[in-house]
């Protein structure tokens, strides 16, 4: 395009000179300030590329155009050089502030923007002092003094190049006459045509609720990632099943001629690192990858998509659906996570959060092009509770933590707790050994009740039938955590809708559950409670309880309530202490800290002491206690006598340092409060 407009090869060839030079420049000072050659420098370049072509292609028709007025060479070079040295560079300055806010960026859009504005800035100025220096020396060795040539006289020519164009210049000459003309329609009406073009912009941002807003632009790299996830607790050899009938769902929508190939993951990675850098979210073997790739020429992939999400919702009830990001750039821009919307539901009440977690999902439905909307976190995962005796564990010479060992050395292997290896003399290969019970011989709950337990002392060995009971439950199959507490997030996606769009929406929400909620470190609510009994609990700050903000809502809604199994500590009337203060409890059932010090709760570290529950009238209204004293010793001895009689029971909460996990019946507790129970 060059050689046509300007109709000469030697002032192409100079301008052809000047634009790799400005780039190679751009790319050394890149290099040195520790940039690589990647899609946004790249980009960057490519969009100086028509930039750079201004400053040569100015100097050189400057510098023609002195020729053409009859002055030698080197004047002409020299008047054509400084007649636009200022402009040129004024231009090239106006070009490089329009990238200056870039470098103001925060976050990824810093590490996406900024490499892109310093290749163009680089770019700009380097052609700016080569059309200084380069393009005037070569001017002075290629161009020679000529006069400008009429259309006519090319038309005339007997070289087809040069007739061709004369055809070009004379059709652009009359374009530019006609745009000239227009102009001049537009000066004659100087108040209109403002007016009127002021009135088209104005109406021009009645387009903006149409345009949407996405942070990256949509990429079809060919490939779907497609993640199902089939009953909880389902065997590994299920889900390969239902991974065959699936394929065959896929292979009658997509056609074979598109269909490169499609690969299944089963369960879950065997490797810990693996795992970590798996983006869909897997957490047992009733999880499956299908990775699909589709060949060029294809059709729109977000087509595919949202066939396949109609389809296998209808076909396959029971099993949850969903598309992670398959491409790279996807896969980043949502750091990791399985879906760009992240709403995380912070709270030491697990069963609490999960009734809110299933009330906002039922809100979050109605969103329009919200897609894959789940609780990442199920709570279907069937589990054996076995509540040990203790009474008639210490009878038997033993401890829980006696009954708990030898439950994880048989269900889970030794190597957690005692840790073997072997070393192969030839091959010089450490091995795990570990010792386990076969996992055929536990086919049922009798199997189990029939463990053997022995302690640490020489006590006979008992079976574990007599030593607690056994029940059936269900629980979380996976436990996540945010700021040292149990999170439960609600991942989304989009569909036919920009992410900008649906986010508001699902932040208005949000907004509107956390106006109902409050902003408190601890959210009373009695709709969201498990079980219907009052309860108090004393903060130490909202910042304590509130953990930290939702991925995309900016805050976190923490809903606790009275604990109510036997893996929590709780009664249902109890005082919470913290640091050396007691605590006071009203008549409306609140608590809170008493201004005095002392007693023998006090504890020398600051942190959490042990706490005594006792009943309302255990305390007078001002919450001083008598258990210490002389009615608290008769309160002990008939609390005593009731515990032996099997008439009352007696919960006992103990504080342990937080850091430390209790090896209980249930597996290993990462928290620092357990309950003791006797009958």
């Amino acid at each position: 395009m060059i050689l046509v407009f300007l109709g000469s090869w030697r002032s192409t060839l100079i301008i052809a000179v000047s634009i790799p030079l400005s780039i190679l420049t751009s790319i050394i000072i890149l290099s040195a300030i520790g940039e690589t050659i990647n899609i946004m420098t790249l980009g960057g370049l490519a969009l100086a590329v028509g930039i750079l072509v201004d400053d040569a292609t100015v100097e050189i028709e400057n510098i023609n155009r002195n020729l053409a007025q009859g002055k030698e060479i080197i004047q002409a070079i020299l008047d054509g050089a400084q007649q636009i040295a200022v402009p040129a560079f004024v231009s090239t300055l106006s070009i490089c502030i329009v990238f200056v806010p870039m470098f103001f960026l925060t976050g990824v859009a810093r590490y996406l923007f900024v490499p892109l504005a310093e290749a163009v800035v680089f770019a700009m100025l380097a052609s700016y002092l080569l059309s200084r220096t380069l393009v005037p020396t070569m001017a002075r060795f290629l161009l020679k003094a000529h006069e400008e040539e009429s259309a006519e006289k090319s038309l005339a020519s007997r070289n087809p190049l040069v007739r061709a164009q004369g055809y070009f210049e004379l059709h652009f000459e009359r374009f530019r006459n006609g745009y000239r003309r227009l102009l001049q329609q537009c000066l004659a009406h100087r108040i209109l045509f403002p007016l009127g073009f002021l009135a088209l912009c104005a109406c021009s941002f009645a387009l903006l609720p149409w345009i949407g807003e996405d942070f990256f632009p949509a990429v079809d790299a060919g490939q779907i990632k497609l993640h199902l996830r089939a009953p909880t607790a389902t065997r590994i050899e299920e889900t390969s099943a239902l991974c065959d009938d699936v394929e065959r769902v896929i292979h009658n929508e997509i056609p074979a001629n598109e269909i490169e190939s499609v690969i299944d993951n089963i369960g879950l990675p065997y490797s810990a690192y693996n795992l970590t850098y798996s983006t869909s979210a897997p957490i047992g073997p009733e999880d499956a990858d299908i990775m699909i790739s589709l060949a060029q020429n294809h059709r729109p992939t977000d087509e595919y998509i949202h066939d396949l999400r109609l389809r296998l919702a209808k076909e396959f009830p029971g099993v949850l659906f969903y598309f992670p990001p398959a491409d790279i750039v996807s896969q980043i821009l949502n750091f990791g996570l399985p879906a760009p919307i992240d709403i995380q539901i912070v709270g030491r009440d697990v069963d609490a959060n999960h009734d809110f977690a299933n009330m906002l999902m039922k809100q979050l439905s109605s969103v329009t092009g919200i897609a894959d909307l789940r609780v990442q976190q199920p709570f279907n995962q069937p589990k054996l509770r076995i509540d040990v005796d203790r009474t008639k564990t210490i009878q038997a010479g033993m401890t829980q933590k006696d009954v708990a060992g030898n439950l994880l050395v048989s269900l889970s292997g030794s190597f957690q707790t005692s840790p073997s290896f072997w070393l192969d003399p030839v091959s010089g290969v450490s091995y795990t050994v570990a010792t386990q019970s076969p996992q055929y011989n536990f086919q049922s709950l009798q199997d189990i009740a029939n463990i053997p337990v022995n302690g640490s002392t020489h006590a006979p060995w008992q079976m574990l039938a007599n030593l607690g009971s056994i029940t059936r439950g269900v629980g979380l199959a996976t436990v996540s955590h945010y700021n040292a507490q149990t999170v439960l997030d609600i991942f989304g996606s989009t569909q036919g809708r920009d992410l900008g769009g649906v986010a508001r929406d699902v932040q208005a929400i949000v907004d509107k559950n956390r106006a109902t909620f409050g902003r408190a470190g601890i959210c009373h609510s009695s709709d969201l409670l498990a079980d219907r009994r009052e309860f108090s609990i004393v903060a130490r700050s909202a910042d304590h309880h509130l953990g930290a903000a939702c991925g995309s809502c900016g805050d976190c809604v923490d809903a606790v309530h009275h604990a109510h199994n036997y893996q929590r500590a709780g009664v249902d009337r109890f005082d919470h202490v913290h640091g050396r203060g007691h605590g006071k409890q009203h008549s409306r059932g609140e608590l809170c800290e008493r201004t005095d010090r002392g007693g023998n709760g006090s504890n020398p570290r600051g942190g959490r002491i042990r706490v005594h529950p006792f009943s309302a009238r255990d305390h007078d209204g001002d919450g001083h206690d008598y258990r210490h004293g002389a009615a608290g010793a008769r309160t002990r001895r008939r609390r005593r006598a009731e515990c032996a009689a099997g008439t009352r029971r007696h919960w006992r909460i103990v504080s342990g340092d937080g850091g430390h996990a209790f090896l209980r019946s249930g597996g290993i507790q990462p928290d620092s409060w357990f309950a003791e129970r006797s009958r």
